[in-house]
Protein backbone atom coordinates (compact mmCIF):
# COMPACT_ATOMS: atom_id res chain seq x y z
CA UNK A 1 0.00 0.00 0.00
CA UNK A 2 1.26 3.44 -0.96
CA UNK A 3 1.04 6.20 1.68
CA UNK A 4 -1.52 8.93 1.18
CA UNK A 5 -0.34 12.46 0.23
CA UNK A 6 -0.96 13.60 3.81
CA UNK A 7 1.12 10.72 5.20
CA UNK A 8 3.87 11.48 2.66
CA UNK A 9 4.13 15.07 3.82
CA UNK A 10 4.20 13.88 7.40
CA UNK A 11 6.99 11.40 6.64
CA UNK A 12 9.02 14.10 4.82
CA UNK A 13 8.53 16.52 7.71
CA UNK A 14 9.65 13.91 10.25
CA UNK A 15 12.75 12.79 8.39
CA UNK A 16 13.59 16.15 6.76
CA UNK A 17 12.73 18.96 9.20
CA UNK A 18 14.19 21.62 6.83
CA UNK A 19 12.31 20.44 3.74
CA UNK A 20 9.80 23.29 3.96
CA UNK A 21 12.60 25.85 3.92
CA UNK A 22 14.17 24.21 0.86
CA UNK A 23 10.85 24.13 -0.96
CA UNK A 24 10.35 27.82 -0.18
CA UNK A 25 13.87 28.62 -1.39
CA UNK A 26 13.34 26.71 -4.66
CA UNK A 27 10.02 28.51 -5.26
CA UNK A 28 11.61 31.94 -4.76
CA UNK A 29 14.52 30.99 -6.99
CA UNK A 30 12.15 29.87 -9.74
CA UNK A 31 10.26 33.16 -9.46
CA UNK A 32 13.51 35.15 -9.78
CA UNK A 33 14.53 33.18 -12.87
CA UNK A 34 11.15 33.88 -14.44
CA UNK A 35 11.43 37.64 -13.72
CA UNK A 36 14.99 37.83 -15.09
CA UNK A 37 13.90 35.92 -18.21
CA UNK A 38 11.01 38.33 -18.72
CA UNK A 39 13.16 41.44 -18.56
CA UNK A 40 15.83 39.82 -20.72
CA UNK A 41 13.22 39.11 -23.38
CA UNK A 42 12.23 42.78 -23.28
CA UNK A 43 15.89 43.77 -23.65
CA UNK A 44 16.34 41.41 -26.61
CA UNK A 45 13.21 42.77 -28.28
CA UNK A 46 14.86 46.20 -28.32
CA UNK A 47 17.88 45.01 -30.26
CA UNK A 48 18.91 47.51 -32.92
CA UNK A 49 17.27 46.97 -36.29
CA UNK A 50 19.22 47.43 -39.54
CA UNK A 51 19.91 50.98 -40.67
CA UNK A 52 17.15 52.55 -42.76
CA UNK A 53 17.13 55.74 -44.79
CA UNK A 54 14.60 58.16 -43.25
CA UNK A 55 13.63 61.54 -44.69
CA UNK A 56 13.69 64.38 -42.12
CA UNK A 57 12.08 67.78 -42.65
CA UNK A 58 12.68 70.23 -39.81
CA UNK A 59 11.36 73.80 -39.56
CA UNK A 60 13.31 76.02 -37.13
CA UNK A 61 11.59 79.09 -35.65
CA UNK A 62 12.38 81.77 -33.07
CA UNK A 63 10.41 82.63 -29.95
CA UNK A 64 7.86 84.61 -31.97
CA UNK A 65 7.29 81.84 -34.48
CA UNK A 66 9.31 83.40 -37.29
CA UNK A 67 11.43 81.04 -39.44
CA UNK A 68 15.17 81.14 -38.78
CA UNK A 69 17.37 80.80 -41.86
CA UNK A 70 21.03 79.89 -41.47
CA UNK A 71 20.58 77.83 -38.29
CA UNK A 72 23.22 75.12 -37.99
CA UNK A 73 21.97 71.54 -37.67
CA UNK A 74 24.20 68.79 -36.25
CA UNK A 75 24.00 65.30 -34.75
CA UNK A 76 26.68 63.56 -32.68
CA UNK A 77 29.11 66.34 -33.54
CA UNK A 78 28.57 65.92 -37.30
CA UNK A 79 27.58 69.02 -39.25
CA UNK A 80 24.43 68.27 -41.24
CA UNK A 81 23.99 71.65 -42.92
CA UNK A 82 21.95 74.79 -42.29
CA UNK A 83 18.32 75.81 -42.65
CA UNK A 84 17.26 77.70 -45.77
CA UNK A 85 15.67 81.16 -45.89
CA UNK A 86 12.33 79.60 -44.88
CA UNK A 87 13.88 78.06 -41.78
CA UNK A 88 13.60 74.59 -43.28
CA UNK A 89 16.17 71.77 -43.26
CA UNK A 90 15.63 68.59 -45.25
CA UNK A 91 17.82 65.54 -45.46
CA UNK A 92 17.94 61.76 -45.63
CA UNK A 93 19.70 60.13 -42.69
CA UNK A 94 20.46 56.46 -42.13
CA UNK A 95 19.24 55.60 -38.64
CA UNK A 96 18.04 52.56 -36.69
CA UNK A 97 14.25 52.10 -36.41
CA UNK A 98 13.28 52.22 -32.76
CA UNK A 99 16.23 54.44 -31.82
CA UNK A 100 16.35 58.14 -30.90
CA UNK A 101 18.01 60.80 -33.04
CA UNK A 102 19.33 63.80 -31.13
CA UNK A 103 19.49 66.92 -33.35
CA UNK A 104 21.21 70.09 -32.16
CA UNK A 105 20.34 73.44 -33.76
CA UNK A 106 21.82 76.86 -33.06
CA UNK A 107 22.15 80.35 -34.49
CA UNK A 108 23.39 83.78 -33.41
CA UNK A 109 20.32 86.03 -33.64
CA UNK A 110 20.24 89.71 -32.64
CA UNK A 111 23.37 89.33 -30.52
CA UNK A 112 22.13 86.27 -28.65
CA UNK A 113 22.83 82.58 -29.20
CA UNK A 114 19.66 80.62 -29.80
CA UNK A 115 19.95 76.85 -29.55
CA UNK A 116 18.12 73.69 -28.65
CA UNK A 117 18.71 69.94 -28.67
CA UNK A 118 15.70 67.93 -29.78
CA UNK A 119 15.35 64.16 -29.41
CA UNK A 120 13.33 62.63 -32.22
CA UNK A 121 11.95 59.14 -31.64
CA UNK A 122 12.28 56.92 -34.71
CA UNK A 123 9.29 54.53 -34.93
CA UNK A 124 10.38 50.92 -34.67
CA UNK A 125 8.02 49.78 -37.41
CA UNK A 126 9.72 51.97 -40.06
CA UNK A 127 11.72 48.98 -41.28
CA UNK A 128 8.56 47.82 -43.07
CA UNK A 129 7.96 51.18 -44.77
CA UNK A 130 9.61 52.32 -47.98
CA UNK A 131 9.01 56.05 -47.71
CA UNK A 132 9.21 57.08 -44.07
CA UNK A 133 9.20 60.82 -43.36
CA UNK A 134 9.61 62.61 -40.04
CA UNK A 135 8.60 66.26 -39.82
CA UNK A 136 8.90 68.61 -36.87
CA UNK A 137 8.81 72.31 -36.02
CA UNK A 138 11.44 73.25 -33.45
CA UNK A 139 11.75 76.53 -31.56
CA UNK A 140 15.23 77.77 -30.62
CA UNK A 141 15.64 79.07 -27.08
CA UNK A 142 18.04 81.81 -25.91
CA UNK A 143 20.79 80.92 -23.46
CA UNK A 144 21.31 82.73 -20.17
CA UNK A 145 22.91 86.23 -20.46
CA UNK A 146 26.28 84.98 -19.18
CA UNK A 147 26.32 82.15 -21.70
CA UNK A 148 25.37 84.54 -24.48
CA UNK A 149 28.32 86.80 -23.63
CA UNK A 150 30.78 83.91 -23.78
CA UNK A 151 29.31 82.51 -26.99
CA UNK A 152 29.19 85.92 -28.69
CA UNK A 153 32.84 86.49 -27.87
CA UNK A 154 33.88 83.16 -29.39
CA UNK A 155 31.60 83.13 -32.44
CA UNK A 156 30.67 86.15 -34.58
CA UNK A 157 27.04 86.64 -35.64
CA UNK A 158 25.87 84.60 -38.61
CA UNK A 159 26.08 86.39 -41.98
CA UNK A 160 22.99 88.05 -43.34
CA UNK A 161 20.95 86.70 -46.22
CA UNK A 162 21.26 85.27 -48.75
CA UNK A 163 21.88 81.90 -47.13
CA UNK A 164 24.49 79.76 -48.88
CA UNK A 165 22.93 76.71 -50.51
CA UNK A 166 24.45 73.29 -51.02
CA UNK A 167 25.82 72.81 -54.52
CA UNK A 168 26.65 69.57 -56.30
CA UNK A 169 27.41 68.38 -59.83
CA UNK A 170 27.06 64.98 -61.51
CA UNK A 171 28.97 63.90 -64.61
CA UNK A 172 30.36 60.85 -66.33
CA UNK A 173 34.02 60.23 -65.58
CA UNK A 174 36.23 61.51 -68.38
CA UNK A 175 37.83 58.75 -70.40
CA UNK A 176 35.31 56.09 -69.30
CA UNK A 177 34.07 53.85 -72.07
CA UNK A 178 30.64 52.36 -72.55
CA UNK A 179 29.77 49.10 -74.21
CA UNK A 180 26.81 50.14 -76.29
CA UNK A 181 24.44 53.01 -77.13
CA UNK A 182 22.01 51.46 -74.63
CA UNK A 183 24.56 51.94 -71.87
CA UNK A 184 25.17 55.54 -72.94
CA UNK A 185 21.42 56.18 -72.77
CA UNK A 186 21.28 54.54 -69.33
CA UNK A 187 24.05 56.82 -68.01
CA UNK A 188 22.37 59.94 -69.36
CA UNK A 189 19.03 58.87 -67.88
CA UNK A 190 20.73 58.28 -64.53
CA UNK A 191 22.38 61.71 -64.60
CA UNK A 192 18.98 63.27 -65.27
CA UNK A 193 17.44 61.38 -62.33
CA UNK A 194 20.31 62.37 -60.02
CA UNK A 195 19.90 66.03 -60.95
CA UNK A 196 16.15 65.98 -60.47
CA UNK A 197 16.22 64.20 -57.11
CA UNK A 198 19.07 66.33 -55.75
CA UNK A 199 17.11 69.50 -56.55
CA UNK A 200 14.07 68.09 -54.72
CA UNK A 201 16.26 67.65 -51.65
CA UNK A 202 17.29 71.32 -51.72
CA UNK A 203 20.61 71.04 -53.56
CA UNK A 204 21.65 73.39 -56.35
CA UNK A 205 23.12 71.45 -59.29
CA UNK A 206 25.88 73.59 -60.79
CA UNK A 207 28.76 72.55 -63.04
CA UNK A 208 31.05 75.02 -61.23
CA UNK A 209 30.34 73.42 -57.84
CA UNK A 210 33.30 72.27 -55.77
CA UNK A 211 31.38 69.10 -54.94
CA UNK A 212 31.81 66.85 -57.97
CA UNK A 213 30.30 63.38 -58.36
CA UNK A 214 31.72 61.27 -61.20
CA UNK A 215 30.16 58.12 -62.65
CA UNK A 216 32.19 55.38 -64.36
CA UNK A 217 30.61 52.42 -66.15
CA UNK A 218 32.13 49.06 -65.19
CA UNK A 219 31.30 46.42 -67.83
CA UNK A 220 29.90 43.10 -66.67
CA UNK A 221 32.13 40.05 -66.65
CA UNK A 222 29.91 38.40 -69.26
CA UNK A 223 30.32 39.85 -72.79
CA UNK A 224 27.38 41.62 -74.45
CA UNK A 225 25.73 42.16 -71.06
CA UNK A 226 24.65 45.70 -70.22
CA UNK A 227 23.75 45.17 -66.54
CA UNK A 228 27.20 46.00 -65.23
CA UNK A 229 28.32 48.00 -62.21
CA UNK A 230 28.60 51.72 -61.78
CA UNK A 231 31.55 53.25 -59.98
CA UNK A 232 30.67 56.44 -58.11
CA UNK A 233 33.38 58.86 -56.94
CA UNK A 234 32.18 61.74 -54.76
CA UNK A 235 34.68 64.59 -54.24
CA UNK A 236 33.19 66.69 -51.45
CA UNK A 237 34.98 69.82 -50.20
CA UNK A 238 36.35 69.35 -46.69
CA UNK A 239 36.17 65.56 -46.79
CA UNK A 240 39.30 63.66 -45.72
CA UNK A 241 39.13 61.41 -48.79
CA UNK A 242 36.81 60.85 -51.77
CA UNK A 243 33.80 58.61 -51.30
CA UNK A 244 34.39 55.77 -53.77
CA UNK A 245 31.90 52.91 -54.11
CA UNK A 246 30.23 50.51 -56.56
CA UNK A 247 26.54 50.68 -57.39
CA UNK A 248 24.51 47.93 -59.08
CA UNK A 249 22.49 49.09 -62.09
CA UNK A 250 19.82 46.40 -62.23
CA UNK A 251 17.03 48.72 -61.08
CA UNK A 252 15.51 51.65 -62.97
CA UNK A 253 17.33 54.98 -63.24
CA UNK A 254 15.20 56.76 -60.57
CA UNK A 255 15.70 53.86 -58.12
CA UNK A 256 19.44 53.70 -58.80
CA UNK A 257 19.72 57.48 -58.45
CA UNK A 258 17.90 57.37 -55.10
CA UNK A 259 20.31 54.70 -53.84
CA UNK A 260 23.35 56.73 -54.95
CA UNK A 261 22.06 59.91 -53.31
CA UNK A 262 21.32 58.02 -50.11
CA UNK A 263 24.97 56.96 -49.86
CA UNK A 264 26.32 60.40 -50.83
CA UNK A 265 24.02 62.71 -48.89
CA UNK A 266 22.92 60.60 -45.92
CA UNK A 267 25.66 60.12 -43.31
CA UNK A 268 25.51 56.89 -41.37
CA UNK A 269 24.98 57.75 -37.70
CA UNK A 270 26.73 54.91 -35.89
CA UNK A 271 25.53 54.15 -32.39
CA UNK A 272 27.79 52.90 -29.57
CA UNK A 273 28.40 49.16 -29.57
CA UNK A 274 28.06 48.60 -33.30
CA UNK A 275 31.35 49.96 -34.60
CA UNK A 276 32.92 48.06 -37.47
CA UNK A 277 36.27 46.30 -37.14
CA UNK A 278 39.28 46.55 -39.45
CA UNK A 279 40.03 43.63 -41.76
CA UNK A 280 42.61 42.93 -44.49
CA UNK A 281 42.69 41.32 -47.93
CA UNK A 282 45.90 39.87 -49.37
CA UNK A 283 45.92 39.59 -53.17
CA UNK A 284 48.52 37.64 -55.11
CA UNK A 285 49.23 37.88 -58.83
CA UNK A 286 48.89 41.63 -59.53
CA UNK A 287 50.65 44.86 -58.74
CA UNK A 288 48.65 46.67 -56.01
CA UNK A 289 48.74 49.94 -57.97
CA UNK A 290 46.90 48.25 -60.86
CA UNK A 291 43.92 47.16 -58.77
CA UNK A 292 40.84 48.78 -57.25
CA UNK A 293 39.37 46.73 -54.40
CA UNK A 294 35.82 47.15 -53.09
CA UNK A 295 34.10 45.47 -50.14
CA UNK A 296 30.34 45.93 -49.72
CA UNK A 297 30.66 48.38 -52.61
CA UNK A 298 33.06 50.60 -50.62
CA UNK A 299 36.64 51.07 -51.73
CA UNK A 300 39.35 49.50 -49.60
CA UNK A 301 42.71 51.24 -49.05
CA UNK A 302 46.07 49.61 -49.61
CA UNK A 303 48.29 49.39 -46.52
CA UNK A 304 51.97 48.89 -47.49
CA UNK A 305 52.90 47.85 -43.94
CA UNK A 306 50.37 44.99 -44.00
CA UNK A 307 50.86 44.36 -47.74
CA UNK A 308 47.11 44.20 -48.08
CA UNK A 309 43.92 46.18 -48.53
CA UNK A 310 42.29 47.47 -45.37
CA UNK A 311 38.55 47.83 -44.95
CA UNK A 312 36.04 48.10 -42.10
CA UNK A 313 32.98 45.90 -41.68
CA UNK A 314 31.23 44.32 -38.67
CA UNK A 315 32.91 41.02 -37.77
CA UNK A 316 31.27 37.69 -38.58
CA UNK A 317 29.20 39.18 -41.40
CA UNK A 318 29.39 38.52 -45.14
CA UNK A 319 29.56 40.84 -48.13
CA UNK A 320 30.86 40.88 -51.69
CA UNK A 321 34.49 41.46 -52.58
CA UNK A 322 34.92 43.05 -56.02
CA UNK A 323 38.32 43.57 -57.66
CA UNK A 324 38.74 45.81 -60.70
CA UNK A 325 41.67 45.87 -63.13
CA UNK A 326 41.76 48.64 -65.73
CA UNK A 327 38.07 49.33 -65.22
CA UNK A 328 36.96 45.69 -65.57
CA UNK A 329 35.74 43.20 -62.97
CA UNK A 330 38.28 40.38 -62.60
CA UNK A 331 37.08 38.95 -59.30
CA UNK A 332 33.76 39.02 -57.45
CA UNK A 333 32.95 36.72 -54.57
CA UNK A 334 31.23 36.80 -51.19
CA UNK A 335 33.63 36.79 -48.22
CA UNK A 336 33.31 36.37 -44.44
CA UNK A 337 34.79 39.09 -42.21
CA UNK A 338 36.65 37.33 -39.40
CA UNK A 339 38.69 39.27 -36.81
CA UNK A 340 42.43 38.67 -37.10
CA UNK A 341 42.04 36.42 -40.16
CA UNK A 342 42.81 38.15 -43.50
CA UNK A 343 41.17 37.12 -46.75
CA UNK A 344 43.63 35.57 -49.21
CA UNK A 345 42.94 35.91 -52.95
CA UNK A 346 45.04 34.49 -55.78
CA UNK A 347 44.36 35.96 -59.23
Amino acid sequence: MFPSPHDSKKIVAEHHPHAKHWLYFISVLGLLVAVVGYFYSIYESKELLPLQSIYFEITVIDGEGHPLGGATVSAKGKDLGVTDSFGEWRRFLRVHPGSTLSLHMEKMHQGALLEVTKNLAIPRETFALKDMEIRATIQLQPQSPSQNMVSAAKEPPAPAEPILTHQIWFAQLEGSKTQSPEVTHKIQSLLTSLTSQAKKQGYEVDKKSLWQVALQWIPAQEPHHDSGLLRVISLQPGAKSPLDFLQPTIASSPTTAASILEKILAPELTLPGEESASHYIHIQGHNPSDLDVFVSGKKATYDPAEKGWKYTEPSFTKSFLTILHEGHVIYRKQILHQPGLPVDVSL
